[in-house]
């Protein structure tokens, strides 16, 4: 992928936003793009990166949910 480095030399304070959904709905592959980076430099935008899922995350089926329950009432 793209790597950048960032030098205050001679510029501003960038400033970084994370954009996401209020939901993203199961299943998420590896790879697919779950947001948007926005880069800004004295309040100009430089650059918009897309925030990418590293693993897949499958949809949870009522035994899924059911376990992730049982395992934080016993961690207690």
């Amino acid at each position: 992928g793209d790597e950048y480095v960032l030098s205050d030399k001679g510029r501003g304070e960038a400033k970084y936003a994370l954009t996401v959904p209020e939901r993203l709905r199961a299943p998420v592959r590896e790879g697919d793009s779950v947001g948007i980076l926005t880069v800004t430099i004295d309040g100009k935008k430089v650059d918009e990166i897309d925030v990418i899922a590293a693993e897949t995350v499958e949809k949870l089926n009522f035994f899924g949910i059911f376990a992730l329950l049982a395992g934080s009432i016993f961690a207690m």
